[in-house]
């Protein structure tokens, strides 16, 4: 018989809640984890399946952090729904976690998602992060499954080819204040995705840098609707797609090098 829950003591401090192989170790066998200790509160409750795993925390919490294989070939972990002051996601902190299918992320601060962070986690399909700070996105979801994308940050910065070959991707909404920079080959062959909407302040300094590629053969890519000051297209941005619409609202400046 599964243990029903589990109370763990506080790894790190009384405002801090921690994620750790140890920890997961535990979760194995809990339908459900309770961590509590002063201004911090982590629920984990099995709400969807029998082997579905759903963690929430609260917004009292002011740090999280997911270490290197926390979550390594878990079985049941099914949704994360993070909101903190802080967040800190390492490498491989979502390994193979078969069942994984929704991942949202909420932090006060600077949120970085590393390189190799959600390897192998073939079901994963929405992924939603809003930092008030600065977002990095590192992390390779090349052949996904993954079906929406929404992001919203005081400044965005996604890697090359990170949405790469993403031929589930439907829905794709970015939203920031500063800046929108997408690395090279970003969208690329992304065949199912129709529309993007990217949201950017007016302000003369906030600006989005299409790379090089960004949009090459996602051929069934018919709209963009775009919101922004400047905007910068580099060489290729679109290659292979016949012809595509903006929708462009209060654009001054576009810079063209097609």
């Amino acid at each position: 018989m599964r243990l029903q829950s589990v109370v763990l003591p506080p790894p790190e401090g009384p405002t801090i809640a921690s994620f750790s192989p140890a920890c997961m170790l535990k979760l194995r066998f809990a339908n459900t984890l309770l961590w509590s200790s002063g201004y911090s509160k982590l629920t984990l409750s099995n709400t969807i399946s029998p082997f579905g795993l759903t963690i929430s925390t609260a917004s009292s919490s002011s740090k999280i952090s997911v270490f290197k294989n926390a979550f390594n070939n878990n079985f049941y972990l099914q949704k994360v729904n993070f909101e903190s002051n802080s967040v800190s996601i390492q490498n491989e902190s979502f390994v193979s976690c078969n069942i994984f299918d929704s991942f949202s992320l909420k932090a006060e601060k600077e949120i970085v998602i590393h390189e190799n962070s959600f390897v192998n986690c073939s079901s994963l399909n929405d992924f939603v992060v809003d930092s008030s700070s600065s977002l990095f996105i590192y992390n390779k979801f090349t052949k996904s499954s993954i079906k929406t994308v929404c992001l919203s940050a005081k400044s965005i910065t996604i890697d090359d080819r990170c949405f790469n070959n993403c031929s589930n991707l439907v829905v794709c909404k970015l939203k920031a204040i500063d800046s929108i920079v997408l690395g090279r080959d970003q969208f690329s062959f992304c065949n199912s995705l129709g529309k993007i909407s990217i949201d950017i302040g007016k302000t003369e300094k906030a600006q989005i840098e299409f790379g090089l590629n960004c949009f090459s053969d996602a051929k069934n890519l018919n709209e963009i609707n775009l919101s922004a000051f400047n905007v910068e297209i580099l060489n290729y941005t679109f290659d292979g797609i016949k012809s595509i619409p903006f929708r462009l609202a209060e654009n001054q400046n576009i810079i063209n090098d097609l």
